[in-house]
């Protein structure tokens, strides 16, 4: 839908509770060291989106809280500028109260929205354009989001099976998005 647009603008919020901070059990997905933690295991993919959309991501600015007695990073504001031109946003919480995954691109002549406001923060979007829904969709089951993981990194370049050599096509846009979170997480 933005392939003939001209995007002014994208604001990119997920907020959503972590199980960590429901049942307080430590686990590699929250241990920013072991390749998880709020940039990680959930930023990583709202840099890899940009990155899909926008070849150059520039950070301007990053403000991160901890809103919780383990003195974890669970909430970031994070500004950026994209193609050196676009004014680009995300807000991440992984200790929210409320569940939203929603990715809003302002063009020059349009507003196109990507929205779930479900627990299943990776499916049942609705996509709006100029406040009216489009389309109800799915999104397919995918291991992308597995491979993504810097955890598993090492599996995905030492590659086994035929079923892990389809995300090598994107390695360098995987490689390029933990670059550019690992420079945010050492901000501030």
């Amino acid at each position: 839908m933005i392939k003939d647009e001209k995007v002014i603008s994208v604001k990119y919020k997920w907020f959503f509770k972590q199980l960590f901070f429901v049942n307080f059990q430590e686990s590699w997905k929250i241990n920013e060291d072991e390749g998880g933690g709020i940039f990680f295991n959930y930023l990583i993919h709202l840099i890899y989106n940009l990155i899909t959309l926008f070849k150059e991501i520039k950070i301007l600015e990053l403000v991160k809280k901890s809103n919780n007695k383990y003195k974890k990073t669970d909430y970031l504001l994070l500004k950026l500028l994209c193609n050196k031109t676009i004014s680009c946003e995300i807000e991440i919480s992984n200790n929210a109260i409320s569940n939203t995954h929603h990715l809003k691109i302002k063009t020059k002549h349009n507003i196109i929205e990507l929205i779930n406001n479900s627990k299943d923060w990776t499916n049942k979007f609705k996509l709006i354009k100029n406040d009216k829904i489009k389309l109800n969709f799915k999104n397919k089951i995918s291991n992308e989001r597995y491979a993504m993981t810097l955890r598993n990194i090492k599996e995905l370049l030492n590659y086994k099976s035929t079923l892990d050599k389809k995300y090598l096509h994107n390695l360098s846009k995987i490689i390029t998005s933990h670059k550019i979170t690992k420079s945010i997480s050492l901000k501030n």
